[in-house]
């Protein structure tokens, strides 16, 4: 919040953001909820799709029931595309 805002311009500054950002998270959300159903219909489970139900979750807390994380398999492939390595990111 920049200082020297009253608490009106407070709002404002506020919900002006929240309206800015309202777009990227209906796009983050859609592309969540992509990620979740391809791997729902694929039968394939990785990290990627655990992120992509944890963010999808932060933003439809509702979206899931319990949260259910069958044990992932540890091979060379998907040490090589885990989250966080590098492969296949930006």
């Amino acid at each position: 919040m920049p200082r020297g805002l009253d608490p009106e311009q407070q709002d404002l500054y506020r919900t002006t953001l929240e309206n800015q950002a309202l777009p990227f998270e209906d796009k983050a959300t859609e592309a969540f909820s992509k990620a979740v159903e391809v791997s729902q219909k694929s039968g394939v489970y990785s990290e990627w799709v655990v992120r992509a139900q944890d963010l999808l979750r932060e933003y439809q807390p509702d979206a899931f029931g319990d949260v259910r994380r069958p044990r992932l398999v540890d091979t060379e492939l998907a040490r090589a595309v885990a989250p966080g390595s590098g492969a296949g990111g930006r």
